[in-house]
C-alpha cells in the first residue's frame, strides 16, 4: 500500500523521528512510505504530489500547535482526492483522540500512543477487511459513533528499523547534531509533559549493540554529529559505561561528534567523567525549568538546585559544554521567584539557554489544572505555537504574573544570555 506521512508547515532543522520510524516500519513490512514536508508548498503542489504518487493513505504528524494546518490539509484532500484515507498521531492526538475528531470531520482516524505497530496493523486490517475494533491504538468513525480501541502495547526498542532520515521538500541544513533516540519511557511527571500519553512510565532502553549500529550506519552516510535527546539516557550508568567502551572499540570515537541530554540527579562526577573520556562535547539540560526550589516541586521536577548546580560545575571541569531550558510562569510563580530564575542562570554561566514560559499541552496535568479552573485553552490550538518575539495568547495557568510579564522576563533573559534554539 502507499502511504504518504505529512510534517505540515514546519521549516524542519533536522527530520522528524516519529514518522521516519513510522516509514521505515513500514517499508520493512513491504510498504511504500514516504515523508513530505509542506513547508512553503502551495496546495495546488501538495495535492499535484499525493496525485502523482497514488496514495492511498494520507498521515500527518500531531504537535498541538499544527493541528488548524492539520484540518485544513485534511480538508483540500477530501475535497480533491476524497477516497484518500487521513489519519493523525503524535502526543496531540494521543492526548485528545476522540476531540480531534469531533473537531475534524475530514480525519478519518487518529492513532494514540507509539504508531510503528499500529499503523502497521491497521493497513493489514484493511487490506483483510477486518474489523478496525480489532486495531489497538486507533480511534475511528463508525456511523455516526467515535470508537476507541484500546491501547497498543509498547514497542521492543531493538526490534524496530532504523528511522529514515530523507523527506520530500528536504530541512533546513544547519551545523547542528542529528537526533538519535535510545529511550522511551519516562517514571517522571513533571506537570508540563505530556510525553507520557506516548511512550507510558515504564523506561524501555536500546541495547548498546543496536545504537553503535545505527551509529556505523550513520557514519557510513556521512553525517558526524549526533544528539542523543532522551533524558534518561545517563540513568543507568552499567549501560552509560558498556555504551563508550563500544563507541571505542566500533572506532567512531574520533568520528562523530556527540552530546548528550540528561536530568541533573541522574548525573555524578563518575559518570560526567566517563562522558568526557570518550568524547562527549555538550551535555544538555531541557527540563531545568526553574531557579527556585520550592517552584521546581510545584512542577514535579525530580531534582533541586543544589543537584543541577553541582551538575553543571563537574560538567565545566571535564572540559565539556552545558546548557539549560527556563520556564517563567509555573503555579505558584511571582515577580520575585522570577527574578530569582534569572538570576540563577546567570549565576551557572553555561554556554547556552533557552527561555520560554509553560504551556497547558493536551495531556499534561498543567492542561488538567487550566481545564479545571475554567480556563479558555482548548480550540484554538495555534496559540500553542511558542514565538519568541510576540507575548503569548494562552491564559496563564496558577501564575500571579499576566502574560505580558512573562513575557518581558522571558524577553530581558534572552536579551542577556546567549541562546540556542
Amino acid at each position: 500500500m502507499r502511504v504518504l506521512l505529512v510534517v505540515p508547515q514546519i521549516s524542519l532543522t533536522l527530520p522528524p523521528l516519529g514518522v521516519g520510524y513510522i516509514a521505515a516500519k513500514l517499508k520493512a513490512s513491504g510498504h511504500i512510505a514516504d515523508i513530505l514536508n509542506t513547508a512553503e508548498m502551495p496546495d495546488d503542489k501538495f495535492l499535484a504530489f499525493i496525485n502523482n504518487g497514488g496514495y492511498k493513505i494520507i498521515g500527518f504528524t500531531s504537535m498541538t500547535f499544527l493541528m488548524p494546518e492539520i484540518y485544513r490539509l485534511a480538508r483540500i484532500i477530501k475535497k480533491e482526492v476524497p477516497s484518500c484515507i487521513t489519519i493523525c498521531g503524535g502526543v496531540h492526538t494521543s492526548a485528545l483522540p476522540r476531540l480531534t475528531l469531533e473537531e475534524c470531520p475530514d480525519l478519518d482516524l487518529t492513532v494514540s500512543g507509539e504508531g510503528e505497530e499500529v499503523v502497521l496493523n491497521f493497513l493489514q486490517a484493511l487490506k483483510k477487511g477486518i474489523d478496525l475494533e480489532s486495531v489497538n491504538g486507533l480511534c475511528f468513525r463508525k456511523g455516526n459513533q467515535i470508537i476507541s480501541a484500546p491501547p497498543q502495547g509498547y514497542q521492543d526498542l531493538d526490534t524496530l528499523p532504523f528511522p529514515i532520515r530523507e523527506m520530500e521538500g528536504g530541512f533546513r541544513e544547519e551545523d547542528i547534531p542529528l537526533r538519535i533516540n535510545i529511550v522511551r519511557g519516562c517514571p517522571y511527571k513533571c506537570i508540563t509533559c505530556s510525553y507520557l500519553k506516548v511512550s507510558g512510565s515504564s523506561v524501555r532502553r536500546r541495547t548498546v549493540k543496536s545504537v553503535i549500529q545505527e551509529l556505523k550506519y550513520l557514519s557510513q552516510r556521512g553525517y558526524d554529529q549526533v544528539s542523543f535527546g532522551d533524558c534518561m539516557f545517563t540513568q543507568d550508568g552499567r549501560w552509560l559505561k558498556d555504551f563508550c567502551e563500544a563507541l571505542k572499540q566500533a572506532k567512531l570515537e574520533g568520528k562523530l561528534k556527540w552530546e548528550v541530554t540528561s536530568a541533573p540527579h541522574l548525573l555524578n562526577e563518575e559518570k560526567i567523567k566517563l562522558l568526557a573520556k570518550y568524547g562527549c562535547k555538550r551535555v544538555n539540560f531541557w527540563t531545568v525549568d526553574s531557579g527556585n526550589d520550592t517552584i521546581l516541586r510545584r512542577a514535579n521536577k525530580p531534582f533541586t538546585i543544589p543537584q543541577l548546580r553541582e551538575a553543571c560545575e563537574q560538567i565545566k571541569k571535564y572540559g565539556m559544554e552545558t546548557f539549560a531550558a527556563f520556564l517563567f510562569g509555573y503555579p505558584g510563580e511571582d515577580a520575585n521567584s522570577c527574578k530569582k530564575t534569572l538570576e540563577f542562570a546567570k549565576e551557572l554561566n553555561l554556554d547556552s539557554y533557552w527561555f520560554g514560559i509553560p504551556k497547558p499541552f493536551p495531556g499534561s496535568e498543567l492542561y488538567q489544572m487550566g481545564l479545571a479552573m475554567g480556563r479558555e485553552i482548548t480550540g484554538n490550538w495555534k496559540r500553542y505555537f511558542m514565538d519568541p518575539e510576540e507575548p503569548p495568547e494562552l491564559p496563564v495557568i496558577g501564575c500571579d504574573l499576566d502574560p505580558m510579564e512573562l513575557f518581558n522576563f522571558m524577553s530581558t533573559a534572552r536579551r542577556q544570555l546567549p541562546i540556542r534554539f
